[in-house]
């Protein structure tokens, strides 16, 4: 859930389906763009903000292929903020590496590799969006097919600025 706006909203409840929900958490912390507030249930947040309300996830069951859950107690969603869940229960494994595609011709050129990641999952994890930080810094959101177990997908990045050719 994000909040774009100059206002601290109340939720008393809500629900949450899966594919609606970020794969990693992110934290407003994570570049210094981005630094304003953070979300307040603290045992659900990686950020070190105070917050007085412990939170959990229930899971309500699965409705028509879609997984369930509820947040059944009050917490605040401050301005400027992203509250994110980390209930994914995939441990999941990114191996950075660099890759070229490349043609040959008959001149000198300057190139930038191509950033790139191998996943390697412990369990089945349903497509959605996935956060990737290197350093505490946003580097690409990755949108992800379904992946079973020990099914790998390389994930494509920009092109990597620390390698070239």
């Amino acid at each position: 859930m994000q909040n774009s706006t100059k206002r601290d909203y109340q939720i008393k409840r809500t629900e949450l389906f899966d594919g609606d929900v970020h794969l990693q958490q992110l934290s407003n912390h994570h570049c210094p763009m981005m630094a304003r507030s953070c979300c307040c249930i603290k045992s659900a947040c990686g950020c070190d903000s105070y917050c007085d309300v412990a939170s959990t996830i229930q899971v309500e069951g699965e409705l028509a292929g879609l997984y369930w859950y509820s947040i059944d107690q009050a917490f605040l969603l401050s301005q400027y903020s992203t509250f994110s869940l980390s209930f994914v229960q995939a441990n999941i494994k990114l191996e950075k590496y660099s890759g070229l595609q490349i043609y040959f011709h008959e001149q000198t050129q300057e190139e930038k590799f191509q950033r790139k990641y191998r996943n390697e999952l412990d369990r089945f994890l349903s497509k959605g969006n996935l956060t990737v930080r290197e350093d505490g810094c946003v580097v690409e959101q990755i949108h992800l097919n379904n992946l079973s177990q020990e099914e790998n997908q390389d994930l494509d990045c920009e092109n990597d600025l620390n390698v070239s050719y």
